[in-house]
């Protein structure tokens, strides 16, 4: 599915050597833009610890940390 939203979005899709664990099925009758698809895939993999990165003419798959940012009071 990643290369497929690299492709179509004219990207050449960059990945850890180590891929999110688990799988991901996903059915809708609604049309994405890449741009569209991206951000909805951003929010699974958040919760692996993952993130896609738009950056020149790659699409990086990029680990980040997880979790809840602290609370900060003023």
């Amino acid at each position: 599915m990643l290369n497929h939203i690299a492709q179509q979005s004219g990207l050449k899709l960059v990945r850890p050597k180590v891929f999110p664990p688990g799988t991901f099925n996903y059915r809708d009758s609604r049309t994405y833009t890449p741009d569209e698809a991206i951000d909805l895939l951003n929010g699974i993999l958040a919760t692996k610890g993952y993130k896609l990165v738009k950056r020149g003419q790659t699409l990086e798959l990029v680990a980040v940390p997880t979790g809840q940012p602290d609370e900060r009071k003023p």
